[in-house]
């Protein structure tokens, strides 16, 4: 019995993909630009909140580029707890918003939880480790002094 041959690219993940190829033939374009999957602003109050002071220094190593530039502030799990127009401005201040015990919900940052942040730069998202350790103390300021370390997640092109 005789089989067809049909090259094309044989990955389901690729842009080309071929469902009707059974042999590759190493064609495969995939989408390199990695759609970010970008975190949304905080928007709410949960009665419970800490402050995270944005000075000069620290605003400056963010080079926000776009007008619309934000910096979120997340929980281990992903939940965004706080976020600040970082764009524009010389030093500001970001509330991280603490869990509201009234609620059953989990809807902020538990006490001494570790607190990360990303800059969201357009449609660009960066990682930034902050220069003094954030976790959620309530009514707690904490100062940032220094330059933030800044690492890209992901970059999307505009067409």
């Amino acid at each position: 019995s005789c089989v067809a041959v049909i090259e094309g690219c044989t990955d389901t993940t690729a842009l080309n993909y071929n469902e009707f190829a059974n042999t590759d033939d190493g064609s495969c374009q995939f989408d390199e630009t990695g759609d970010c999957d970008l975190p949304v602003a905080f928007d709410g109050n949960t009665g419970s909140n800490m402050t995270v002071m944005l000075t000069t220094a620290f605003i400056t190593s963010l080079d926000a580029t776009d007008e619309n530039a934000y910096l979120v502030a997340l929980t281990d799990s992903g939940l965004v707890v706080g976020s600040e127009a970082v764009y524009g401005v010389s030093q500001t201040t970001l509330a991280v918003w603490g869990d509201d015990s009234q609620t059953l919900e989990l809807d902020g940052a538990s006490a001494n939880e570790a607190v990360s942040f990303q800059l969201v730069n357009g449609t660009d998202l960066y990682d930034v480790v902050m220069p003094a350790a954030v976790n959620f103390v309530g009514n707690a300021v904490v100062p940032q002094l220094a330059a933030a370390q800044l690492t890209l997640v992901c970059e999307s092109s505009t067409i």
